[in-house]
Parts: structure tokens; sequence; C-alpha cells
């Protein structure tokens, strides 16, 4: 539901999302699988970098839409940067879903 609710919000113009990372591990599986749900929901120009494991591993069931690409990067942490680096001072929110070890060492 989150990232059709990100969809929605963009497509009514409410948000311009910068990019996406994925932690929690098995993190470059969900990375993947993330990159297939953003390019199903219409939001192929938006990244998806990977991010930390976290603390808990989970198991993660494959789908076929789970696909590597060029929008998926090898750091998260750098594509966070270089989002941020880009966008206007006190134009960012950040909305965090998952372990907050990668904001932490952003902050």
């Amino acid at each position: 539901y989150t990232f059709a609710l990100l969809a929605a919000l963009k497509d009514m113009n409410l948000m311009t999302p910068l990019a996406v990372i994925a932690t929690t591990c098995p993190e470059k599986k969900r990375a993947t699988l993330i990159r297939g749900v953003l390019d199903a929901l219409g939001l192929p120009d938006v990244p998806v970098g990977v991010g930390s494991p976290g603390v808990t591993e989970y198991t993660l069931q494959s789908a076929e839409y789970a696909r590597p690409s060029s929008r998926v990067f090898e750091s998260g942490m750098d594509l966070m940067v270089k989002a941020l680096r880009k966008s206007e001072d006190s134009s960012v929110q950040l909305v965090c879903l998952a372990s907050l070890t990668d904001v932490a060492k952003l902050l």
C-alpha cells in the first residue's frame, strides 16, 4: 500500500519522490522488488538504492515483477546524499518505514 499511496500523491502533485532506499535484510532483493513495484505503478523515474541490512533478517519471496535495473543503486547512502544535494534547502521530507540505521548515518 505504501508505494500505491506514493504514486497517488505524485499523480495529485502533492509529492515528488526523489528516491526509495531498500533496507532490512535481504536488502538487495528488496531493492529489485521495489524497482518492479515502482515500475508497475508508473514511477520508473524514481531511483532505488540498497540500504543497510538492519538488525532483523526476514524471508522474502520472489515475484515475477522483481527486476535488476540500472535504476537500482548499490549505495543507498550515496543516492540519499545525491538527492539531498540536488534539492533546495528545507524542501525535502524523509519518510522512514523501516530500519533507521541509514537515516542516522546520514544525519
